[in-house]
């Protein structure tokens, strides 16, 4: 099939499943919120963080192996395939085993990570090993399968699998919580979701890839190209742990479980919004990754700045709708008690608008595999988020964790990544695709001015109209700031022409 084709499907695909998870995660907290408390929610938090710190040791590898998989699949080489899924099943096994074995360790610390007391009836250390079996299960299984799916072009048979997987196990998730009330119970249920989902893939990849199996050797080359790109990545996540899971760490350490679950409230729905927006990019990831080695660098740039402006519209909309509607949202869900103040929720939209300025120039970085190149960027990001979220968080609290993410994201994410991108593949063009991110983000500034005004200056009296109405205020006034002011630049030309030829049926090819 075409990569348009390809990508269309797999965003569509993409844009359901992800809405019904958000859904579906939202009404398991909830339940949690309001049968259990707040706190569970913020040991549920804290644990997860502490994981995600754990997960380092994938070390990217599942990137770089899809990524190595692209021309084998494009040149029909099944023999290099095998032998890739063949060293990502042997790493997954050492990797599973790390995350148990440093795991355990660190459930002798987990007293001094919460400042506070935690519910009685809650043995952390139980709970904590039940969240830890959860996250190296799917290492020891199959998940090495899932790159054969992904390289293929079929994120879409992906999302439908752990969609599936997901529901079925929610479902149950909510049932034992309002039946039993026992929340070690309710964490019990994700490794059976966790074990159903890795032999869905499994059945699967066996079905419709019976020609891959691990079996044969790389090349010294490609194992040293591996290694590479390993580090990159490796160092890339990192600073992406460092961005998202210390802060919860840190505040639990310095507040207590309670301001963990406010923020990993208004944390929920910007990641909600973000993983929509975001499986857009990874949708045409594996599209633009074969475009990159097929087509050359003038047709690329061209795309880059065509499916950045389609991108920086959509993110704009999104970020000025949370801008007008986070507050009202969140006194509907959790009520007046459990939210931040207005300069935090306008530093969490910040943080999710720098977020997105990378989400397209993002696919051209891991198309060409570049991750080494920002290594030390990556270094800095982890280091200096770490100790700002330190420093800051014991001045201001939540609000200095929030100053020290977003500036080191916007220091160490955003600039090293274009600025490697345009400097070992495209070359060209640096100043007029950063002129293209100036106006967007203008204009998302004059947006969020006036939305934030006009929804403050009113409040209806029923809170879900008011949400309602605060959401559809924030999608208008992006639009139209957005296309009036946006409307005459040579992005809107391109990203119009794009559209109208993919309406008519034209360039499905490309």
């Amino acid at each position: 099939m075409s990569r348009f084709k390809n990508t269309k499907r797999n965003i569509v695909t993409s844009m359901a499943t992800n809405g019904l998870e958000i859904v579906l995660a939202f009404l398991v907290r909830t339940v949690i919120l309001y049968v259990l408390g707040s706190d569970y929610v913020g040991l549920s938090g804290l644990f997860t963080s502490i994981l995600q710190v754990l997960n380092v040791a994938e070390l990217g590898f599942s990137s770089a192996i899809v990524y190595n998989m692209y021309k084998p699949i494009a040149e029909g080489d099944d023999a290099t395939i095998c032998a890739l899924l063949k060293v990502y099943r042997k790493v997954y096994k050492i990797v599973g085993s790390i995350i148990l074995f440093a795991g355990s360790g660190v459930m002798f610390f987990l007293p001094k990570l919460i400042k506070s007391s935690w519910p009685s009836d809650i043995n952390i250390y139980i709970l904590y090993l039940i969240y830890l079996i959860d996250a190296s299960i799917s290492y020891l299984l199959f998940a090495y399968k899932e790159s054969l799916i992904m390289a293929n072009q079929r994120l879409d048979v992906m999302k439908l699998i752990r969609i599936g997987c997901h529901t079925i196990k929610y479902v149950l998730q909510i049932i034992v919580l309002v039946a039993s009330r026992n929340y070690h119970l309710f964490a019990l249920v994700s490794i059976l979701g966790t074990v159903l989902n890795s032999a869905v893939v499994q059945i699967y990849t066996r079905k419709h890839y019976p020609q891959y199996a691990c079996r044969g050797k790389l090349s010294e080359e490609s194992v040293n190209g591996v290694k590479k790109q390993v580090g990159g990545l490796m160092l890339s996540k990192l600073s992406g742990i460092s961005r998202n899971s210390f802060d919860s760490i840190i505040l639990s350490s310095l507040i207590g479980l309670t301001m963990v679950a406010v923020y990993g409230n208004y944390y929920f729905i910007l990641t909600g919004v973000y993983t929509i927006i975001n499986y857009i990019t990874q949708s045409m990831q594996a599209s633009i990754g074969d475009s990159l080695v097929v087509f050359d660098k003038g047709k690329n740039y061209k795309d880059l700045r065509t499916f950045q402006f389609l991108y920086g519209f959509l993110v704009n909309v999104a970020t000025i709708c949370m801008l007008c509607g986070y507050q009202p949202i969140m006194r509907l869900w959790t009520g007046e008690e459990l939210m931040l103040k207005t300069g935090d929720m306008i530093l969490f939209c910040l943080y999710f608008f720098i977020m997105n300025l990378t989400g397209i120039i993002d696919i051209y970085f891991v198309g060409r595999g570049l991750w080494w190149r920002a290594k030390y960027a990556y270094i800095l990001e982890a280091g200096c988020n770490l100790l700002l979220n330190i420093l800051l968080g014991n001045i201001w609290g939540v609000t200095g964790v929030l100053i020290a993410t977003n500036v080191t994201m916007l220091v160490f994410r955003f600039i090293p990544v274009l600025t490697v991108t345009f400097k070992y593949y495209f070359e060209n063009g640096l100043k007029r695709y950063l002129f293209d991110v100036f106006e967007m983000t203008a204009c998302a500034a004059v947006a969020g001015a006036v939305g934030l005004k006009l929804t403050s200056v009113f409040r209806i009296e029923n809170k879900i109209i008011n949400v309602i109405v605060c959401l559809v205020v924030g999608g208008a006034i992006s639009t139209v700031v957005s296309l009036a002011a946006l409307s005459k630049t040579q992005a809107f030309g391109l990203a119009k022409n794009f559209v109208m030829d993919h309406l008519k049926g034209n360039k499905t090819d490309e």
